[in-house]
């Protein structure tokens, strides 16, 4: 049976029909427009947003009955962790976790993942999920000046460019802030991240919406996996 990944995020839903393809997003609200293979499909579904997950899995329940659903949930996913409440921790984190063991020899590893909320994550060498950092992610921070203060604008939903290594100014309030949000959250990104990986001798990965933002900055080592949340989704169905 094949395996449809989804991918629910706080702002964007993504879906990967097959291993080879990229994901792509999809509006909730028009799955009717969704085109999909007849045969019986096995829809796993990662999903940080519960009333979301919720009609994705009613449209499924109506319009294909023969397929199989699963909501992945932190038990099934075999990675161990140190942390204090592993039921609190993130399903998406846990399994782009998981996905970067499978990814890396016996070595620790450290993943970004930039999207609406921005996380960092560190897996020792023996593949234990030890936890991490979370903080806004681009979008949040833009909205966050507009409705914290009394004349900023609302530039969420304005197209962040790629931060390069020259420092740029903004020459009106627009671009102040488009430079200093993005060019903030890119090299607190790539510093703390650099830092953690370099303490511990591992590999850096990087997926997310946002990840683009650093791709200009980031070590040469350092992986892009776009995929990397909906690899491990179709690695641990797969085993």
């Amino acid at each position: 049976m094949n395996i449809i990944t989804v991918d629910i995020g706080n702002s964007a839903t993504k879906i990967s029909m097959d291993p080879q393809s990229p994901s792509v997003r999809v509006d909730l609200s028009d799955l009717d427009s969704l085109t999909v293979a007849t045969a019986p499909h096995h829809w796993a579904i990662v999903s940080v947003a519960p009333a979301k997950t919720k009609t994705l899995v009613a449209w499924l329940t109506q319009n294909r009955p023969e397929d199989k659903t699963t909501v992945v949930t932190n038990d099934v996913i075999p990675t161990q962790s140190s942390v204090k409440n592993r039921a609190g921790v993130g399903t998406d984190r846990l399994l782009a976790a998981y996905a970067a063991t499978q990814l890396t020899q016996e070595q620790a590893s450290v993943i970004i993942d930039a999207g609406t909320a921005v996380t960092i994550d560190y897996v020792n060498r023996q593949g234990t999920f030890c936890g991490g950092m979370i903080f806004p992610g681009v979008s949040t921070s833009l909205k966050s000046l507009a409705t914290n203060t009394a004349v900023l604008p609302d530039l969420a939903d304005t197209r962040i460019e790629a931060v390069t290594h020259d420092i740029r100014v903004g020459d009106d309030t627009q671009s102040a802030i488009l430079n200093g949000v993005a060019q903030s959250q890119a090299w607190a990104i790539v510093t703390v991240a650099e830092k953690l990986a370099q303490q511990h001798d591992a590999q850096v990965f990087v997926t997310g919406g946002d990840a683009g933002l650093i791709k200009n900055i980031m070590p040469v080592y350092w992986q892009h996996v776009p995929n990397l949340i909906h690899d491990g989704c179709r690695q641990l169905f797969q085993s």
